[in-house]
């Protein structure tokens, strides 16, 4: 229950969870859980909006959470590697996943039909008031920050996706 009230109180900006999850060298496991269950919802709702539930349902359905998971984790490490560079404070990758994984709690709305891209926006929001919150950086330094890990993520699933739906 706590990682849903960390990821509630994240999503709407509160600075203390960024700074707590931050500060939990032992809390990646439910920083990963929590990226998973705010991932959930819209891949599942997804999915089973194509029709039946069958295999393939099944399998492409943890096909795109261990992609999600995987390309989340690549974006992260080479966001790690640049931190210095960017925001003039070194972030470990652990520091990193922790203060993110809480903030995309708008994500598990982006289910809903017409609005829910729009409202799983905020999610960009909420990640940079994290990072902003752990780094000390102004944020217009994150938001470029994010952006460029934005963009990393992309190219990564591009390149994953393929071979994770190739696979399984």
């Amino acid at each position: 229950m706590q990682i849903l009230a960390w990821i509630i109180r994240s999503t709407f900006l509160d600075p203390r969870i960024a700074r707590m999850a931050a500060l939990d060298q032992n809390g990646n496991g439910a920083a990963i859980g929590a990226i998973v269950l705010t991932a959930l919802p819209g891949v599942l709702l997804g999915w089973l909006g194509y029709g039946g539930f069958g295999f393939g349902i099944v399998r492409a359905l943890i096909t795109t959470v261990v992609m999600s998971v995987v390309s989340l984790g690549i974006m992260i490490g080479l966001l790690s590697a640049l931190s210095q560079n960017l925001l003039g404070v070194k972030l470990t990758a652990g520091q990193l996943l922790r203060a993110l994984a809480y903030a995309q709690g708008a994500n598990m709305l982006s289910f809903i039909p017409g609005i829910g891209r729009v409202i799983s926006l905020w999610s960009i929001i909420s990640g940079v008031a994290a990072v902003r919150e752990i780094s000390g950086a102004e944020t217009q330094k994150v938001a470029i920050f994010m952006i460029v890990g934005a963009v990393a993520g992309v190219i990564v699933s591009l390149v994953l996706a393929p071979m994770f739906f190739a696979f399984f």
